[in-house]
């Protein structure tokens, strides 16, 4: 059986969640905006009209990014 994740946030929590790294859900959105150039895709899912950001594959992507 595949494991549940339940690390799936909104913009607007993620960006909350996160004010170390995003001052603003708008520098969080200029990120998502590029997702198909920077690599971002693998963390996001649409949920109807939402936009979902996996919060341990967000940071497994930073980490990639930062070089670690």
């Amino acid at each position: 059986m595949e494991k549940l994740q339940t690390d799936w946030f909104g913009v607007e929590e993620f960006a909350a969640r996160h004010q170390n790294i995003f001052p603003t859900a708008q520098s969080l959105r200029y990120q998502l905006r590029h997702r198909e150039r920077n690599g971002l895709t693998s963390a996001c899912i649409r949920f109807g009209k939402r936009l979902l950001i996996s919060e341990g594959k967000f940071f497994d992507w930073l980490d990639k990014q930062s070089g670690i």
